[in-house]
């Protein structure tokens, strides 16, 4: 497995990416249209995630990671500050993300509802 990939995970599991940043990410989120509410459950899963309360695999949830951070991040291949196209990319990745992992998000869903009922 590609050492990069885990690095992720070890920034996570660091608290490096910290509450601030995910909450920066629930921010940001509102640019992502449509697919903002979908965004929102990836990062509530990272925090459910990050405190212990949920878990999936370790390789989905590197890839999770780095798609969060890509898009909170404030370096991507097009920046933010364009009007429109600086949030093609982040939206683009956010898409491809919902489809990948469209069965992990679902029973992320289920057990959130279950937990709150």
């Amino acid at each position: 497995m590609n050492k990069r990939i885990f690095s992720y995970l070890d920034i996570f599991k660091s608290n490096k990416i910290s509450s601030r940043r995910l909450a920066e990410g629930l921010k940001k989120s509102g640019s992502l249209g449509p697919i903002a509410l979908e965004f929102k459950t990836l990062l509530y899963m990272l925090q459910d995630i990050k405190n212990k309360k949920y878990s999936i695999n370790k390789v989905d949830l590197c890839t999770i990671i780095g798609i969060v951070a890509y898009v909170v991040s404030p370096i991507d291949s097009i920046p933010d500050i364009l009007p429109i196209l600086g949030f093609t990319d982040d939206t683009a990745l956010v898409v491809w993300g919902m489809k990948k992992f469209h069965d992990i998000i679902f029973e992320y869903k289920i057990w959130k509802n279950c937990k709150e009922n």
